[in-house]
């Protein structure tokens, strides 16, 4: 820069403050041809007081005329300096979700210099105002993207349950929720999604069963069975267990564990054309297991379809098994039996129907210890652990329990074959002739029988309630 007692010409100025020199000469009442050093700041002053104020003007105008627009938005000390937000706001939350970037402009245009990081991060000093205005944005975001998931569940929800049964002639089932209402009209038969979603062998019938497991709160496990049909008739799924009992209606849960939580069709009062059964192990033993479908009793209605009470009904089973889906289609004639499987399982063992009770300190009945234990109690149903040397009738029942599996080997001959002894005689047995980390546990049908002191006690109680005391991450049960 010149020295101060050099004069500054016109041209000197034009390259400072271009065309506006004469300008602000004439309202400063100098000549702009030459202009003495001392006066060069009051210009240049003048200069930025002018800029200034056209800054703030324009942000003045901005700002007024987005503060009609996101009038709730502004921060409080910004808007102190700039100009006053309008006292009356017109919904400020639509018009936010409508113009999100008008927010940010506003933001940006009003931040004084000294502050340039105000539009982009949070100032120590104004946490709540700027929490608020990012809080709100992030609101009607989630509205947005809430909306449509939610649209989505409705149209899958609603959506046809067809099954492959009967080479594809299925009647469109619609699920629980939908079928609440039952003059609603039917969904388009077009719309198809979510298939993707069912993780399995790809069968569309997964995605039956899984809608139809979820309306009648059926589970699974590690076996699992399931028969689904599109008929009012009465079709009753049966399992033969490894022990050779007879798992089906009239006897729905096994020593072993079975358990067929759901029978449908029994009643023609309360029928469905869209049935399950459905029959699953959490733990299931090793062993021979046949499956088969029965035609218990073919029911008959005003419907075209299901007026004929000789017809036959198609069907379809999955069993779950070692990790692998199989399928089964047939079709079964009214009192006609259709077998569907018959398999060796290499399974985890049996957790059954038993509550291993911990010991008393003092002698107790099995009463008394289901009542400590909040455990149901059924006179003949108690075990005793084997403590010390003691004979054992080849008709005495018996229960082999592995405390680290927490599974169950059951039965006299099963567990005379676990311990190598003979199944047809009476037996001689302590606790040395058990393998480690096992515990025999030997029926006794008394009632009023005091158990010893330190002594555990099994207890068979239903299937259901047995699972309760099981870890709830170890096996999918409701």
């Amino acid at each position: 820069m010149p020295s101060e007692n050099t004069e500054y010409s016109r041209v000197y100025l034009d390259s400072l403050l271009g065309s506006e020199v004469s300008k602000i000469c004439k309202q400063l009442g100098i000549k702009s041809t030459g202009v003495k050093p001392h006066l060069i700041k009051t210009i240049l002053d003048f200069q930025n007081s002018e800029n200034t104020n056209t800054k703030v003007a324009k942000t003045k105008s901005k700002t007024t005329k987005t503060t009609t627009t996101t009038a709730s938005k502004p921060s409080k000390p910004i808007a102190k300096k700039v100009t006053k937000p309008s006292p009356k706001p017109s919904k400020p939350k639509a018009k936010l979700s409508k113009k999100p970037a008008a927010t940010t402009a506003t933001t940006t245009a009003t931040t004084p210099p000294a502050q340039p990081t105000t539009a982009i991060t949070t100032p120590p000093a104004q946490p709540t105002t700027t929490t608020t205005a990012t809080t709100t944005l992030p609101e009607t975001s989630t509205t947005a993207t809430t909306t449509l998931p939610e649209t989505s569940t409705t149209a899958t929800t609603t959506l046809p349950e067809t099954s492959t049964i009967a080479n594809n002639s299925i009647i469109p089932e619609v699920s629980s929720s939908a079928a609440t209402n039952e003059n609603a009209a039917p969904p388009p038969t077009t719309t198809t999604t979510a298939k993707t979603e069912f993780k399995h062998d790809g069968d569309p019938d997964n995605e039956v069963i899984a809608l139809r497991m979820n309306r009648e709160g059926c589970n699974t496990g590690e076996l699992h069975a399931s028969l689904i049909w599109n008929d009012i008739a009465d079709l009753d799924l049966h399992v033969i267990t490894p022990s050779g009992e007879h798992l089906f209606y009239g006897h729905k849960e096994s020593r072993c564990g079975g358990w067929l939580d759901k029978d449908m069709n029994v009643q023609v009062t309360n029928d469905s054309e869209h049935p399950i059964e459905n029959i699953f192990w959490a733990s299931a033993p090793s062993g021979k297991y046949k499956i088969y479908v029965n035609h218990f009793r073919c029911h008959t209605s005003s419907d075209p379809r299901f007026q004929s009470s000789s017809r036959s009904v198609p069907f379809r089973v999955r069993l779950i098994k070692e990790g692998k889906t199989e399928w089964f289609q047939g079709t079964v004639k009214p009192n006609g039996n259709v077998t569907c499987f018959e398999f060796n399982l290499n399974g985890s063992g049996a957790v059954g129907s038993f509550v291993v009770l911990p010991p008393n300190n003092v002698p107790s009945t099995f009463k008394e210890l289901c009542e400590k234990n909040k455990v149901s109690y059924s006179q003949g149903e108690g075990y005793y652990a084997l403590k010390r040397k003691e004979e054992i009738s080849e008709i005495k029942d018996m229960v082999l329990h592995n405390t680290q599996s927490d599974t169950f080997i059951i039965g006299h001959s099963d567990v005379c074959l676990a311990l190598n002894q003979p199944t047809n005689k009476r037996l001689t047995l302590t606790p040395a002739h058990l393998p480690p980390d096992t515990r025999l546990f030997v029926q006794s049908t008394s009632h009023n029988r005091k158990i010893p002191a330190d002594t555990h006690v099994l207890m068979r109680v239903s299937v259901k309630e047995a699972l309760t005391f099981r870890q709830s991450s170890k096996y999918n049960f409701k």
